[in-house]
């Protein structure tokens, strides 16, 4: 069997502009509005819940203090891209993140320093 791929991203020079755009544009459609500080942080705030959605390459960081929130978060995305949930969060940008219980989660920066 031979397929003929008609569309594609990866190996493209203007590739990563074309996906953070497309990525862009989703998740503005579903509430979230881009960070001032950090283009590729992406923020949904109610009165009293917040999400913050980080994207690096083809990762994303999802998190916040509204379960409901995120799980429809979740669902928007795969509605657009094939995406995959990889449970707790062990590393992400080269931190490391380590979560001793509800309330403490220690971050770990020693690849930067140790280079």
């Amino acid at each position: 069997m031979v397929c003929k791929l008609k569309k594609t991203t990866y190996g493209l020079k203007w590739s990563p502009q074309a996906w953070f755009e497309k990525f862009s544009r989703v998740v503005s459609a579903g509430g979230f509005q881009q960070s001032d500080f950090n283009h590729s942080v992406f923020i949904h705030q109610s009165s009293t819940r917040s999400i913050v959605l980080a994207f690096y390459v083809d990762d994303i960081l999802l998190t916040g203090s509204d379960t409901a929130g995120i799980e429809k978060a979740k669902k928007l995305l795969n509605a657009y891209f094939m995406t995959k949930t990889r449970g707790h969060l062990t590393t992400f940008f080269g931190l490391r993140f380590l979560t001793v219980n509800k309330e403490w989660l220690f971050l770990n920066g020693s690849k930067y320093y140790l280079l």
